[in-house]
């Protein structure tokens, strides 16, 4: 087969999922609202490295890794509306972006580096996932709490939560140990439950009795 029938092969098959999806109520993220997101990405990309001290020159960030990363949360969204008829909650969203962060690396290492700065360097997507969930908590904070001094006990709990020796372990975790979806969202929303925000509906109960 060549590589013409190969491709051809190839967008058949993907035409005839985006039917079926279609035919299921899955709706395509529009390219405004994918741009919008893969943008708001590589600024907490930008953001990460500048804050963390890192060299640009070191570390190169991939668009299509983001997009991908993009397209897969959306997805879910999809199926948490159609199969479940909920609405996927920040938290969650927030979860599976840092899970597919972790399993597709859209940071990358330039092939010229030193292999001593290499070896630092190895779990830099690990270490953004975690910068990830600190800053989207940090929002989260501002716009569950009306008050001033909420959001402060908050943010100082979320400080005393993530102290040094944690976010090590919880980088070494990513690095080292496989972690489903389901495992990843748990985390998230047992993190935010330990400094106060709510991630669960309290209607849930009554549904599952």
């Amino acid at each position: 087969m060549s590589g013409k029938e190969y491709n051809k092969g190839l967008q058949a098959k993907d035409s005839k999922i985006k039917k079926k999806k279609k035919n299921m109520g899955y709706v395509e993220i529009s390219d405004k609202e994918r741009q919008i997101q893969i943008d708001t990405m590589l600024d907490f990309i930008n953001s990460f490295l500048t804050e963390n001290n890192y060299n640009y020159n070191d570390i190169n960030s991939n668009e299509c890794t983001i997009y991908q990363i993009i397209n897969k949360v959306y997805q879910r969204k999809q199926y948490f509306k159609i199969f479940h008829n909920i609405d996927m909650s920040d938290l969650k969203e927030l979860a599976l972006n840092c899970f597919w962060i972790v399993k597709l690396k859209p940071l990358c290492l330039n092939k010229n580096l030193d292999e001593k700065i290499k070896v630092e360097l190895r779990s830099i997507n690990e270490k953004f996932a975690v910068y990830y969930i600190i800053k989207v908590l940090r929002v989260l904070i501002i716009n569950t709490f009306p008050q001033k001094q909420e959001q402060d006990e908050a943010q100082k709990k979320l400080n005393d939560f993530f102290d040094e020796l944690y976010i090590y372990e919880l980088v070494y975790c990513l690095f080292y140990r496989d972690i489903s979806k389901e495992a990843f969202i748990m985390l998230v929303e047992t993190i935010a439950k330990g400094i106060g925000l709510q991630p669960y509906d309290k209607n849930s109960l009554s549904c599952s009795n």
